[in-house]
């Protein structure tokens, strides 16, 4: 009778043992192979070289800060950031302020009123009529803001936009607003004025600079913003196109900004580094908020692991070579293809919240948005290049439907996106791959006069330069 009572405390003694056996080696254990891996390829983006960074500039963009002093005052915000991040951590919900207010001047503000006077670069269509009929009023607001321009066309010789700021989804990000607007109004009231090659030359810069800054920033979000300010500068690059003699040699920064696309061009992978760290950051942030037990925090959360081992395989999916050679070929990217959180068994047991947090960040929408913008960058880089082409070696008027049919094979690559002309026979439409954008089609206009065989009257709607 004595050996039952202690064949049970035996077998629960084992029970207990193998179940803190288990859970320390889910805790203890490494990732898999895969997870491993993704990890390494994540981690080793690096800054580019030898390369100029814009960040500085762009996030003091708003201060007087000598150009000799800006890496030291960054340096400084950086230090100052990390502070403010590990404060509200805390609790804290203090703003952000830059060490460069009190010390440096302060450039004057854009209204909303001034704002509303520029070309706008989220609609871009019209820039350079708009500015025809509202010659003073855009005069008068890019001469109060000429110092901020100034700043923002100094940026020409930078070449990367590496954010090396502390990760963190509280971060502000660098005042983008009215800078794009600015330099885009600037270079169409130049043309108007009559100076054609000056206007091109500065609108093909802004092209040029922004083209290397896309193609060597960490930035998610700059990479989309970038992506839409090219189309603005190509809308407004043809237009001026449309009102210059054919045959007309164009500025260098032309045949620069719109070179053959290169993969480094759709490269997604140091943004998804990026993404990745302040995903991590994101998740272990939401989980101190809820501001349970510390017994509930060892039991149900790894910590020290947080999720990247889990979200890993998802967020290094853009750098895969697949991915990036169908980005290369226009091929539409679809993001539900990426894996999504890897875990197993163990996970669930010594890491549930990890788990589900694991779970909630790999949602697909923000993969989807990037992607397809990347490749509708690309696209217009190459109609772009092509309009530009046809400018240079065509003097007279051209059949544009014929002349489509021959370029649409390079213009769609391996890709199923539409090239079409408008009903007006002015413009030509490329679809975008991205249906819930606020756009669906980049309307650019045809640097020269149609032939009779595809002219025809305007239809409700067509866009008109």
């Amino acid at each position: 009778m004595r050996k039952k009572p202690l064949i049970i405390c035996s077998s629960v003694d084992i029970v207990i043992a193998l179940i803190v056996a288990t859970f320390a080696w889910g805790r203890l254990r490494g990732p898999d192979a895969v997870q491993a891996r993704a990890m390494a390829r994540l981690n080793a983006v690096q800054p580019p070289a030898g390369m100029r960074n814009a960040w500085p500039s762009l996030w003091l963009i708003n201060y007087a800060v000598p150009p000799n002093q800006t890496a030291s005052v960054y340096a400084h915000d950086r230090q100052r950031m990390q502070t403010w991040i590990a404060a509200r951590m805390h609790g804290s919900f203090k703003p952000f302020v830059s060490s460069a207010d009190g010390q440096y001047r302060k450039l004057p503000a854009v209204s909303a009123k001034q704002h509303a006077v520029l070309c706008q670069p989220w609609r871009p269509s019209g820039c350079l009529a708009y500015v025809r009929a509202h010659t003073k009023a855009v005069a008068a607001v890019v001469a109060s803001q000429s110092p901020r321009l100034a700043r923002f066309q100094a940026m020409r010789h930078d070449n990367a936009l590496w954010d090396t700021l502390p990760v963190s989804t509280n971060a502000p990000v660098p005042p983008l607003v009215p800078l794009q607007g600015l330099w885009m109004s600037s270079a169409a009231l130049t043309f108007v004025r009559g100076q054609h090659e000056r206007a091109l030359t500065s609108l093909c810069i802004n092209a040029r600079m922004l083209r290397h800054l896309h193609a060597h920033t960490n930035s998610m979000l700059m990479a989309m913003v970038i992506g839409r300010w090219m189309q603005a500068n190509e809308s407004l690059l043809t237009n001026m196109l449309q009102a210059t003699p054919s045959g007309q040699m164009l500025p260098a920064s032309c045949h620069q900004a719109f070179a053959p696309v290169a993969r480094v061009d759709v490269n997604p992978c140091p943004a998804m580094q990026r993404r990745y760290a302040t995903m991590r950051h994101l998740a272990l942030r939401a989980y101190l908020d809820q501001r349970r037990p510390a017994w509930l925090d060892w039991l149900y959360f790894d910590r020290h692991k947080n999720i990247g081992t889990m979200i890993a395989p998802t967020f290094v999916w853009p750098c895969t070579q697949a991915v990036r050679n169908a980005m290369f070929a226009d091929r539409p990217v679809d993001a539900y293809d990426a894996p999504q959180a890897q875990y197993g068994a163990l996970d669930i047991f010594t890491n549930w919240d990890g788990v589900q947090a694991a779970e909630a960040t790999t949602w697909p929408l923000p993969f989807a948005r990037y992607l397809k913008r990347n490749e509708n960058y690309a696209a217009s880089l190459r109609l772009t290049a092509w309009l530009i082409h046809m400018h240079a070696t065509h003097a007279a008027a051209v059949n544009w439907a014929l002349a489509l049919r021959q370029a649409r094979p390079e213009l769609m690559q391996a890709g199923d996106r539409s090239f079409t002309l408008t009903a007006d026979g002015r413009h030509i439409r490329m679809t975008c791959y991205l249906a819930s954008d606020d756009h669906d089609a980049l309307v650019l206009a045809l640097p020269l006069p149609s032939t009779p065989a595809t002219a025809s009257k305007p239809a409700p709607g067509s866009v008109t330069p």
